[in-house]
Parts: structure tokens; sequence; C-alpha cells
């Protein structure tokens, strides 16, 4: 009879040392009968298929940012500033350019009003 990982046979047991008590010994040679041999062994974890590939592509991913942090390291220590890795130079955007400019206007608005002028 075979089950999940083990198997019962009615045959003696592969030669070997049996690992058993002297009680067990002696119960053994008192009974007449058939011998019996259970068989076990180990089961195997099964893994998904898809499992393998996501491992490969975290590891890739792992290996990239790490790359990348390291190259962002090396020009941080030649000197380089944060607008040269952007490519931006410290060029201001359009919306940048608009907020302060909206900030800036309040900011008079505001000296106008504690010196008691009115905005033209």
């Amino acid at each position: 009879m075979i089950r999940g990982n083990y198997q019962y046979m009615l045959r003696p047991s592969f030669p070997g040392v049996p690992e058993m008590p002297q009680r067990g010994r002696y119960i053994t040679q008192r009974i007449d009968g058939i011998p019996l041999t259970i068989d076990v062994h180990p089961r195997t974890t099964r893994l998904a298929q898809w499992l393998p590939y996501v491992l490969v592509f975290q590891l890739l991913l792992l290996i990239s940012v790490a790359s990348a942090d390291r190259v962002l390291l090396v020009r941080r220590a030649a000197g380089h500033t944060p607008a040269e890795d952007t490519g931006r130079c410290g060029r201001r955007t359009d919306s940048e350019r608009r907020n302060r400019h909206q900030s800036m206007r309040a900011a008079r608005l505001k000296r106008r009003a504690r010196r008691g002028l009115s905005m033209r």
C-alpha cells in the first residue's frame, strides 16, 4: 500500500542495523508472522513554475538599482550637483517660474499693504 510519502511493504526491510531497544527485540522474537516494513521517503517541496522567473527578475532589479546608486554616489563625490544629474543645469521650468512670480507678487502686495499703498 502506497500513501503520500510512505508505503507499507509485507517483506523484510533492507539490510542494515535496526534501531530497536532490547524490549523490541524480545517482542519481535516472540511474534510469529509476516514481517512488515514501513518505507518512508522525504517529501519534495514543489515550487510554482513562475517563481524562478520572479526571483531572477528581483535579482536583476536589485543589481541595476545598486549600480545606479553607485554611479550617483561617485558623481556626488566628484562634485556634481543634483541639477546637473537631471540635465536641467539649474534652469527653472515654466511652472516653477509661474509659482515664483506669484509668490513674489504676493510678498510685494503685503509690503505695500503695510505701508498703506495700493496696487496699480
